[in-house]
């Protein structure tokens, strides 16, 4: 009986302990003006300021973009019939 007291108070404390970091995680977060983001496929996640972010989403795509029109723009049979 006391190994079962003992064992659910272990867990009470770890659930206690995930709590508090997560709540301290969240505080960080809207402190810091960060966000969380997911960076690869293996699921890999990193902590970053939003301004930041922003920033960098905003060149992947102004680049992306200038590529593809530089692209269709040297191979015509790529352009659509319209």
């Amino acid at each position: 009986m006391k190994q079962i007291f003992n064992s659910d108070n272990h867990h009470n404390n770890i659930q206690k302990r995930q709590l508090y970091i997560i709540k301290q995680l969240n505080h960080k977060l809207v402190t810091e003006n960060a966000i969380l983001v997911q960076v690869d496929k293996r699921k890999t996640t990193v902590i970053i300021n939003s301004k930041e972010y922003s920033k960098k989403v905003q060149t992947f795509l102004t680049d992306t973009l200038l590529s593809t029109i530089t692209t269709m723009l040297k191979t015509p049979e790529t352009w659509p019939l319209i």
